[in-house]
């Protein structure tokens, strides 16, 4: 179950970095991460909708084998030690 309607982009870019996610280059307003050969793009807004989080969750769950409902799980740990 997912309890926020947005989230920092500041919040959301740390919790990338710490899927060994590198920052490659900035377009405008999306910003380029590379993890090996997966590429995940993101839009660099002051917040982000729920709508685009669990877009990007899903992204990052198919780079790293891993289950959606995880990442979610490790992002509101995560979330909550900030």
């Amino acid at each position: 179950m997912w309890i926020f309607n947005t989230v920092k982009f500041r919040i959301i870019e740390k919790f990338i970095l710490n899927f060994w996610y590198i920052k490659i280059k900035q377009e405008g307003l999306h910003i380029k991460y590379k993890n090996n050969s997966k590429t995940l793009i993101i839009p660099k807004h002051k917040e982000i909708s729920r709508w685009t989080i669990n877009n990007i969750f899903k992204i990052i769950s198919f780079h790293n084998w891993l289950e959606k409902e995880n990442i979610e799980q490790s992002f509101l740990e995560y979330y909550k030690k900030q």
